[in-house]
C-alpha cells in the first residue's frame, strides 16, 4: 500500500519505521522539508518527502502532527481523491493550540477534523 504521513515527530516517524517494515511503500513529510526528516524515520525503508510529494499517487494519508499545521495542508488534503483515507491521529492540546471554540465547547475533534477539511477523516 502506498502510505503518505504528515508530520514526523515521534509518532509519525514510529509509524513510518513500522508501516515500511511490513512493506508498505511510506512517504514521510514534515514542515521544514525533506532534509529535516529525521534518519530514524527512514532506516528502515521509509522515504522522505515534501508533503505535496507524500500526498500523492497514495490510498493512505495519515495526519500526525499539531492541529496550528492543518492550515499548511488544508489546501493537499481538500484535493485529495475521494477513495484515499484519511487518518488523523493528531489531538487539540489547550495551552500549545490556539483556542478553538468549537472544541473548547465540546465538540468531537473527529467532527471538527472532518468539517476543517469538507471530506471525511477517520480519528484514531
Amino acid at each position: 500500500m502506498n502510505i503518505g504521513i504528515l508530520g514526523t515527530g515521534f509518532m509519525g516517524k514510529q509509524l513510518a519505521r513500522k508501516l515500511a517494515a511490513v512493506g508498505h511503500n511510506v512517504k514521510a513529510a514534515n514542515s521544514r522539508g525533506p532534509d529535516s526528516v529525521p534518519a530514524e524515520a527512514l532506516e528502515i525503508g521509509a522515504h522522505a518527502a515534501t508533503a505535496e510529494d507524500a500526498v500523492r499517487d497514495v490510498e493512505v494519508v495519515i495526519l500526525a502532527m499539531p492541529h496550528p499545521g492543518f492550515e499548511k495542508i488544508r489546501y493537499l488534503i481538500a484535493a485529495l481523491p475521494e477513495q484515499t483515507v484519511v487518518i488523523d491521529i493528531s489531538n487539540y492540546f489547550p495551552g500549545r493550540d490556539p483556542v478553538s471554540p468549537e472544541l473548547e465547547a465540546g465538540k468531537a475533534e473527529s467532527e471538527w477534523t472532518r468539517d476543517y477539511f469538507g471530506r471525511p477523516v477517520t480519528k484514531a
